[in-house]
């Protein structure tokens, strides 16, 4: 998807790029819920008010990812969004009920630091231009890393199908995001579409990625903490790296590539953390477990003596 993003980016501005991508997904759906493919369930207030205020930290997300791919490298936008579980994670204990990472994670996202560190310390971009020339990125790491707080305590707290979910998210933000696009002054013509007939090509399949990964990242959701289904969307990454060394002229140089790979092994190596009760209980059982084994072992003395 970043690759593509990449591409559209090239010939239509972002935003009105993403409107498109939105347009597509609204219209899939509500077609899908006609011929019967897909359930959307009842739109009740209690359902559209919660994804109401989730639209307002995506659409800011999505608008900010298409900044930082218009004014930076790939490689750039995924160090930054490699780095997001190190925020993720410290929300994930204060606000959402989550035990302190293990070792192992912890040094897992020490990696993604040290990554992250080497790639910013070798980056032409950052040369040039210092913290300055990170304003976009920077400005997506916090607010993707607070997308993913508020998106799990959604799906934790409202009862809906998949489809309802990616239908909202993207009929919010729709609407939104053509605002926020007009107010930058941004061009609403398709010319450069039909002039080069690749970039039809481009939108088309972003549009497809862009509600696959719609479904995808929900379903994810539900299932995982907000760490972990941040380390799950970093972990795909790698292939996007691949890609853009074979598309792409600009790219990173070979050490931030391999200062990449870092954050990303980082990503790989992290599990998650159980709830805090799940935790204590856990712990509890463990530790009626060591006492059974001792008490079996005092036991066992006792009957050799």
């Amino acid at each position: 998807m970043l690759i593509l993003n990449k591409a559209g980016t090239m010939a239509l501005p972002s935003g009105f790029l993403a409107s498109l991508q939105f347009l597509f997904a609204v219209v899939a759906i509500a077609v899908g819920h006609v011929f019967g493919f897909i359930n959307v369930d009842p739109l009740t207030p209690d359902v559209v008010y919660p994804y109401m205020k989730y639209c307002v930290l995506f659409l800011l997300g999505v608008y900010s990812n298409m900044q930082s791919l218009a004014q930076s490298s790939v490689d750039t936008v995924i160090v930054f969004r490699s780095s997001t579980p190190l925020l993720v994670c410290l929300m994930d204990v204060t606000l959402m009920g989550r035990a302190n990472p293990s070792k192992r994670s912890m040094l897992a996202m020490l990696c993604m630091v040290l990554g992250a560190t080497l790639y910013v310390l070798s980056d032409s971009q950052f040369k040039m231009g210092g913290i300055k020339a990170y304003f976009w990125v920077l400005t997506y790491f916090v607010i993707i890393s607070l997308e993913m707080i508020f998106g799990k305590k959604i799906t934790s707290s409202v009862k809906c199908t998949l489809a309802t979910s990616v239908l909202l998210t993207n009929l919010f933000t729709l609407p939104a995001m053509l605002l926020l696009s007009a107010a930058r002054g941004e061009s609403w013509s398709l010319d450069p579409l039909f002039d080069n007939p690749a970039y039809m090509w481009v939108l088309v399949l972003s549009s497809i990625a862009g509600t696959g990964i719609g479904f995808s990242s929900w379903w994810c959701r539900s299932l995982l903490s907000a760490t972990s289904f941040t380390v799950v969307g970093i972990c795909n990454k790698i292939l996007t790296v691949i890609l853009n060394i074979m598309v792409w002229d600009k790219h990173a140089s070979p050490f931030g590539t391999f200062s990449l790979l870092i954050c990303l092994s980082g990503g790989v190596a992290y599990r998650q953390a159980p709830l805090i009760a799940k935790a204590d209980i856990e712990g509890a059982v463990e530790g009626k477990d060591e006492e059974r084994s001792a008490m079996l072992g005092k036991e066992g003395l006792k009957e050799v003596c």
